[in-house]
Parts: structure tokens; C-alpha cells; sequence
């Protein structure tokens, strides 16, 4: 999954995962690094965010961390997310 978290777990540890519990204290994103085409053909890649997730039409709002552009990226265009290669025919 391209949603990473960080949170704070109430006995002050950090830990990272997918799916935040209810009883943290203090959560953020993590940044990972994504590979993409759009729809036009231009080729994507960077350190992202993801903002929000669109499973209604298999999207993602990516947030890039160098150049803070936000962007729509298709799950079936893309192509690497941290090294884990996607084909998708």
C-alpha cells in the first residue's frame, strides 16, 4: 500500500505501518518514492505523499515532497512504489 504512517503509540513510542490505531497520539504520513506515467505519457517519479485515496476511479492524490506539486495518479499507470515493481495488464 502506498499509505504509510508514522504515529506516536501512548507509551511514547514511534512505530510505521498502514493502519493508524485509534488510540494514538500523534500521526503523520511517510514519504515514499513512486514511479508513475500519466495518462499523457510523462513519466512520474520522486518522493511523494499520499494526500487522499479515490477508490471509486483507482486514484491517489500524491503530494511531491521536493517541488510540493499535487498530482492525480492512476493506480493502473503506475509503475514502482519503493522498489516493488507493478505490471498490470
Amino acid at each position: 500500500s502506498a499509505e504509510r504512517f508514522r504515529w506516536l503509540t501512548p507509551q511514547g513510542e514511534w512505530r510505521t505501518g498502514f493502519d493508524v490505531p485509534k488510540n494514538a497520539v500523534q500521526w503523520e504520513r511517510q514519504p515514499f518514492y513512486l514511479r508513475a506515467v500519466t495518462k499523457k505519457g510523462t513519466l512520474l517519479e520522486g518522493e511523494v505523499t499520499c494526500i487522499s485515496v479515490n477508490t471509486r476511479y483507482h486514484s491517489r492524490r500524491v503530494k511531491f515532497v521536493a517541488s510540493g506539486e499535487i498530482r492525480e495518479v492512476y493506480d493502473i499507470l503506475i509503475i514502482e512504489i519503493d522498489g516493488t515493481r507493478f505490471f498490470v495488464h
